[in-house]
């Protein structure tokens, strides 16, 4: 799910051929600011490939060749972790259940399932284990947002300054060592509280003016 500097990101991509990621190389997929060559690069040193299909082509003429299929709107998995998270979240937990669901998602992806002992060795509550199955089951497919909103840990999960990459800012054709090193990934983005309210669609607000805007927006 998750490309690097050295990994093949497709093995047809590149019209036919393999695509290698290069994040060292301004003229492949690093960082590129001299003359006519700026352009976008990856700011953190990892793509996510979650959903590029192994077959997938981009001809050298611009066409891309793939075979397309109907988009899952709900997934059977987000309804496991859905049930786990509810028996996680009772005022007295049902572990036993909680792990039924979450083990059937473990076995599916061929990794040990989770048991009292492990989660006790953890230092972990059962709705931590939760949540981060649930993150790592559902990487970007567009829930975390809303996950972090709904569990009220927005603050801590998208606060500016939190996130780590490699050292592609500050370098144009580094060495292998001087591209892996964590950094702090440079953004503008950074949560505030009035973000646990979606705003009302401003036309709205202008055609009633009994309508109260969402605080601070």
């Amino acid at each position: 799910w998750i490309a690097f500097d050295g990994d093949q990101y497709a093995v047809k991509l590149n019209n036919g051929e393999p695509l290698e990621i290069n994040l060292k190389d301004p003229a492949k997929q690093g960082k590129s600011v001299t003359g006519n060559s700026a352009r976008n690069y990856c700011v953190t040193g990892y793509l996510c490939k979650k959903f590029i299909r192994p077959n997938t082509n981009w001809t050298q003429y611009g066409n891309l060749d793939q075979k397309d299929y109907p988009a899952t709107l709900v997934r059977l998995a987000e309804l496991y972790l859905n049930l786990a998270e509810c028996y996680a979240s009772k005022d007295n937990p049902d572990e036993t259940s909680a792990l039924k669901y979450l083990n059937v998602i473990r076995r599916r992806a061929g990794i040990p399932e989770l048991t009292h002992e492990i989660i006790e060795a953890s230092g972990m509550s059962l709705v931590e284990w939760v949540r981060n199955e649930r993150f790592i089951e559902l990487y970007g497919e567009g829930h975390r947002y809303y996950d972090a909103r709904r569990w009220m840990t927005a603050p801590q999960a998208f606060a500016a300054g939190v996130r780590k990459g490699l050292n592609i800012e500050k370098l144009e054709n580094p060495s292998f060592e001087e591209l892996n090193q964590p950094v702090t990934v440079q953004q503008d983005f950074k949560w505030e509280n009035r973000m646990y309210l979606a705003p009302v669609f401003v036309n709205e607000v202008y055609k009633n003016t009994q309508m109260v805007q969402a605080p601070e927006y």
